[in-house]
């Protein structure tokens, strides 16, 4: 590639938005695709760069949402698979749904003639960025404290004294459970994280307990105040904490016991803890695409 060819591609960034005119001319999307959007997943150095070996874009292909459908379980990148955002186009706001198993790839050159529509807002590109790269680089937990989440049977807290309590519990997955009050109370919230109280890489066998600590950390949010953004945290992590407590445990497969579920803001949860605990992935509790 020339480095004339390499001045015209320096608009291009992970995060562009390419226009939707040309991905339907070049045949990126089809025309019965309505709503479709592609964005570059490509990082910025393999972009400008014009080594022989990086001749190729991959985008991702992303589909517009309804009002009022982003999903708790898919903000702030905390599922590896499925990502949502709301990025002003055209002057109005959207809802986003990105997928990462929904990729092409293009030859470089077909972009140098065109810019961009646009480029994600500094909040949302730091956001892809770091799930792009969750898809390969996020912590894998024990097979056996999976099995457990997966295997365990719990009840919401409202039905406890519920005549029917029994059936409930036996009809309510744990995973699933937790999945849905992510999903209903997890959009103010960057993200959950876990330690197992220095068994994160270990298998335990059934009769061992995994102890786990949880911290539940809300966006810092302009014009919110930190009492709102605890009061968003807290109401997660209370549900949460009330889901462990009252499951049910497989005796084969062992239990999981819930020490602390603290509710916290960005500003509040220093590095030093972000590095000594797992960024929790949703797509940990998924036990098929129907939980997704």
């Amino acid at each position: 590639m020339s480095t004339e060819a390499s001045r015209k591609l320096h608009p291009w960034r992970q995060g562009s938005l390419v226009e939707p005119s040309h991905a339907l001319a070049k045949g990126w999307v089809n025309s019965s695709e309505d709503g479709a959007l592609l964005f570059v997943a490509t990082h910025d150095c393999d972009l400008q760069t014009t080594a022989e070996g990086a001749q190729f874009v991959e985008l991702i292909e992303c589909t517009k949402l309804q009002t009022g459908k982003m999903s708790g379980k898919h903000v702030s990148g905390q599922h590896a698979r499925i990502l949502h955002i709301e990025q002003e186009i055209d002057g109005e706001n959207h809802a986003i749904s990105m997928d990462q198993t929904k990729k092409i790839v293009i030859k470089k050159e077909d972009l140098l003639d065109h810019a961009p529509k646009l480029i994600l807002s500094d909040q949302n590109l730091r956001t892809f960025g770091r799930w792009l790269a969750s898809r390969y680089s996020r912590s894998a937990l024990p097979d056996s404290f999976e099995q457990r989440l997966k295997s365990a049977r719990t009840i919401p807290p409202d039905k406890i004294d519920n005549k029917h309590v029994d059936k409930v519990k036996k009809d309510r997955k744990l995973s699933n459970a937790l999945l849905s009050v992510i999903t209903e109370l997890g959009n103010p919230i960057e993200g959950i994280y876990l330690t197992l109280a220095g068994n994160e890489s270990v298998e335990l066998k059934p009769e061992q307990p995994y102890s786990l600590g949880l911290a539940v950390v809300a966006y810092s949010k302009k014009g919110q105040s930190a009492e709102q953004q605890i009061s968003e945290a807290t109401k997660l992590a209370d549900k949460i904490k009330a889901l462990f407590d009252h499951s049910v445990w497989d005796d084969s497969v062992g239990s999981i016991t819930v020490k602390s579920c603290v509710p916290t803001t960005e500003r509040d949860f220093s590095l030093y803890q972000a590095k000594r605990t797992i960024r929790w992935n949703y797509d940990y509790l998924s036990v098929n695409d129907a939980a997704e």
